[in-house]
């Protein structure tokens, strides 16, 4: 995925178990907040928000989408959250409440990184700092 020079690409260790990427912005949502995509595999999803700066609004973004997604659409059991980003204040108090309040509303974490990457789907839903996929 792919979108204002930020990636991610999702990598799955597990080959029997096929990811499946959705492109949600401008295509299965046509209106309202959301994300750009959401990556499922079974019944466990990643909303992706690729971003420039402002983080705020991507969490915002990701949150709306999480919503559909688990709640409203009832397609997935586990949901979590990843936003590239161009640069963000890892300092700042206003992300932080919004990954404590994604963490709280879906019991799984909002990670906000700042390099294009390949990410192992389980690990995004671990609470641990995301590494690069070796």
């Amino acid at each position: 995925m792919e979108e204002n020079g930020k990636s991610a690409t999702f990598i799955n260790p597990q080959p029997a178990d096929e990811l499946a990427g959705v492109i949600v912005d401008g295509c299965v949502a046509q209106e309202g907040t959301r994300a750009d995509y959401v990556v499922e595999k079974e019944r466990a999803a990643v909303v992706v928000e690729l971003k420039g700066r402002d983080v705020e609004k991507a969490a915002k973004q990701v949150v709306a989408t999480a919503q559909q997604w688990k709640n409203d659409l009832k397609r997935v059991d586990e949901i979590a959250g990843l936003i590239v980003a161009t640069r963000f204040p890892k300092a700042s108090t206003r992300i932080q409440i919004q990954q404590s309040e994604f963490q709280k509303r879906f019991l799984s974490p909002l990670h906000v990184v700042c390099h294009n990457a390949e990410y192992e789907f389980d690990a995004i839903f671990t609470f641990k700092p995301l590494k690069k996929a070796k």
